[in-house]
């Protein structure tokens, strides 16, 4: 038969270094959330930025700008064909790539799927196609950094933070990252937080 047997020993797993990671990365604006993606090793990472925001890093970098769903999906597409020196793809913003989706599954005149008549099945497609085509860079060895703005919520003394990304597609980023960190720029300080606290839901 064309079965393989089952494994008679074990096998060290390989630990997960910073390039192979999947990793979802939410803050507050200018809390450093695309310095430090870009900062692991920029001689094998894409940057894929929807709004530019690679234009103030130091040194070089490899970017791809992105400003609609197409874009996306040819990006990965010949990531996933292989025949490039990346290791790790980080998509700066993921918000917008959601947001690009939603449109682009609109349907004609409508500004969003989310808002169209025909909603229910609008939206499913966005959300599906959204899911598919991350997952194919999922699928591949890549690693893959989420990065994404973060809401405040004051609760009492306490600020809570809560990743903006719609709920639809958030569940499935958190899901497929091994990851969840919170960047806060607090005064002249970046604070990256990797653990669930009253503040932040982290992992």
């Amino acid at each position: 038969s064309c079965m393989s047997p089952l494994p008679d020993k074990k096998m060290p797993g390989a630990g997960r270094s910073p390039l192979t990671a999947r990793v979802m990365v939410v803050g507050t604006p200018k809390a450093g959330k695309t310095t430090l993606a870009s900062s692991w090793a920029p001689d094998t990472t894409l940057i894929l930025d929807t709004q530019r925001g690679t234009d103030l890093l130091p040194g070089e970098h490899y970017v791809q700008h992105i400003s609609d769903w197409p874009e996306f999906q040819s990006a990965i597409d010949e990531l996933i064909a292989g025949e490039h020196p990346f290791k790790t793809v980080v998509i700066d913003l993921v918000d917008d790539v959601w947001r690009f989706a939603d449109s682009h599954f609109a349907g004609k005149g409508a500004v969003l799927a989310s808002a169209t008549d025909d909603w229910q099945r609008s939206i499913k497609t966005a959300e599906g196609m959204f899911t598919e085509t991350v997952g194919k860079l999922l699928s591949s060895r890549l690693g893959v950094w989420f990065i994404g703005h973060a809401r405040e919520k004051q609760d009492g003394q306490i600020t809570r933070y809560q990743a903006k990304l719609d709920a639809r597609v958030l569940t499935y980023v958190q899901g497929a990252s091994d990851f969840i960190l919170l960047a806060e720029k607090l005064g002249p300080k970046h604070l990256l937080h990797t653990k669930p606290s009253a503040k932040f839901e982290a992992g």
